[in-house]
């Protein structure tokens, strides 16, 4: 069982009714999805994410959207691009060099017609976990990849200058205990996380000509998510004599989104607010939430306003490597909200990961 970490996320989005996955309380009884869209603009308009551009230089980010886009303002079907901008022309404070841009297109002709959408969508975080650029994490494994030591003999550093080579089949198995002993240590004192991210999308829909200036009905997202973790296990020094696997996380997650839809002068305005309390250990999980959805809230009458609660909680059980068994039981409060049962208010699920924010 692993690291504690104490996490607070704060979500407020305006969710388009296309690709966008919606945190809402939806009509399938499931765990609230308090997460954000790594790529807004492609997950909106539903493209894969495999065939996405992310060009390295200014030149390259120049030469996409002129491939996509032409002077006249007019797209074509597929574009898929996501570029930190600032970042490639190196300028601006680090700060805002995280800012990620994505811009994705779609269009088609059925019997004359033709339809086509556009996305353009932003990504920004900070304070979140990353084990790729830990400096700490990656001091430790090129010191156990380096000079392998077998438990009860001298360091390498502090031996003769000419020490006797380690036997293979030894020395590969200290090269690979020290590696597991990095990881365990590092993935303890993360193991619920904390940061801040922001994602927006505005997207639109054009008749009868691929061009932008002709876009209508818009849609549109905005996240905002802040965290604050606290880690019972503290730094992962090798010093330390605390067991990484008996350690434990908690990570509250709130989350709040408005929704705006404008379906040819027809518009409608949601706010949605969940909070999740998990705590995780290595090896399982198990968290509580509540979820409200209030709908229409600018309608004239009290009548067309509504709102639907969610309350509900579970458990994730890792039953092998890569595979967790994910267990959730709900009730939903609010006008023709069914009654309990057994058969349709628990659920089970198997992924590869727990779906918790940040992780």
């Amino acid at each position: 069982m692993r690291a504690a970490q104490l996490g607070l996320a704060i979500g407020l989005a305006l969710a388009v009714p296309t690709g966008v996955a919606r945190a809402d309380v939806t009509p399938e009884l499931t765990r609230l999805d308090l997460s954000l869209p790594d790529l807004p603009a492609i997950v909106d308009l539903d493209l894969s994410s495999d065939k996405v551009t992310r060009p390295s230089t200014v030149r390259d980010l120049a030469a996409s959207l002129a491939t996509g886009f032409s002077a006249d303002g007019s797209f074509h079907d597929g574009v898929a691009l996501e570029a930190a901008p600032l970042a490639l022309a190196g300028v601006g404070p680090a700060e805002l060099r995280r800012v990620r841009i994505s811009i994705a297109t779609v269009g088609s002709t059925k019997a004359g017609v033709t339809v086509g959408k556009a996305a353009v969508g932003l990504r920004w975080s900070a304070g979140v976990y990353d084990p790729n650029t830990d400096q700490d994490l990656r001091n430790c494994l090129v010191g156990a990849l380096v000079a392998p030591v077998l438990p009860g003999t001298m360091p390498i550093e502090h031996a003769s200058p000419e020490p006797t080579p380690l036997p293979a089949g030894l020395a590969t198995a200290a090269v690979a205990n020290q590696v597991d002993s990095c990881r365990a240590r590092f993935k303890a004192a993360h193991l619920a996380q904390s940061g801040v991210e922001i994602a927006a999308v505005l997207d639109g829909t054009t008749a009868n000509e691929l061009r932008l200036q002709d876009l209508s009905t818009p849609h549109g997202s905005a996240w905002i998510s802040a965290s604050f973790a606290h880690n019972s296990y503290g730094e992962p020094s090798a010093a330390k004599k605390q067991d990484p696997s008996k350690a434990y996380g908690l990570q509250p997650t709130l989350l709040g989104r408005f929704d705006f839809t404008d379906a040819g002068g027809t518009t409608s305005d949601d706010i949605f607010v969940g909070v999740r309390v998990p705590v995780m250990w290595d090896g399982v999980g198990l968290f509580g939430e509540y979820g409200l959805t209030l709908k229409d809230i600018t309608s004239a009458t009290a009548a067309g306003r509504t709102h639907v609660q969610r309350v509900g909680g579970g458990m994730d059980l890792r039953v092998a490597d890569g595979s967790w068994l994910g267990v959730y039981i709900g009730q939903d409060i609010g006008p023709g909200s069914p009654g309990f049962s057994v058969f349709s208010n628990i659920k089970f699920s198997f992924g590869e990961t727990r779906k918790y924010p940040l992780n």
